[in-house]
């Protein structure tokens, strides 16, 4: 399974083209398959990272578990809110609407976010850099949920720009949204 991922994460990140065309025609018969062996291994590693070097800076305290926990939720509910919202507009941009191929969409385009807060773990002295990588995840994946519309969902090359525009609005708003939801968890625990 760890091949997989790493293999994955490598094809989808250097050659998102030819990547997607590959998803589209793997068969998903359970979108709980592609979070299960997928997404969640990439976000459960993100949070260890952010503990261990946390806990390494800081030393463990029960505040650092919690953080933790609310991160690992925040990352997996933008996930949820991604796919549900990508499903809830595909039809109005003639696109396929059936869970399982959005899902592959939400899941494999969020990969750079995974891998920014992998990253950002190791920046964590420096707020500013760890927002900016971060955000430069979420840009790559808003890049990235754009290109698979067109091969997973079947979206009109005409209609491709509407329905990218719309998922990139959405998912900043819900990127803002965590990222207050994390801060204030953060100001929470460490009162």
């Amino acid at each position: 399974m760890l091949r997989y991922i790493l293999r994955r994460v490598y094809a989808i990140l250097i050659s998102p083209e030819s990547e997607w065309r590959t998803i589209a025609q793997e068969p998903v018969y359970d979108p709980q398959d592609l979070i299960r062996d997928y997404a969640m291994p990439l976000i459960v590693t993100a949070i260890l990272l952010e503990v261990i070097v946390s806990g390494i800076l800081t030393g463990i305290k029960i505040k650092l578990v919690w953080i933790a926990l609310v991160h690992f939720a925040l990352l997996a509910l933008l996930l949820a809110i991604t796919t549900s919202l990508i499903q809830s507009f595909a039809m109005r941009f003639q696109s396929c609407d059936e869970r399982t191929e959005v899902a592959k969409v939400a899941v494999y385009g969020s990969t750079p976010i995974w891998l920014a807060a992998m990253l950002s773990a190791f920046f964590m002295s420096n707020a500013f850099l760890s927002f900016v990588l971060k955000l430069a995840g979420l840009i790559y994946a808003i890049y990235l949920y754009s290109l698979g519309l067109s091969p997973v969902l079947n979206t009109p090359v005409g209609q491709r720009r509407n329905f990218s525009t719309v998922i990139a609005m959405m998912v900043f708003l819900i990127f803002g949204m965590t990222r207050l939801l994390s801060a204030g968890a953060e100001r929470f625990f460490n009162r």
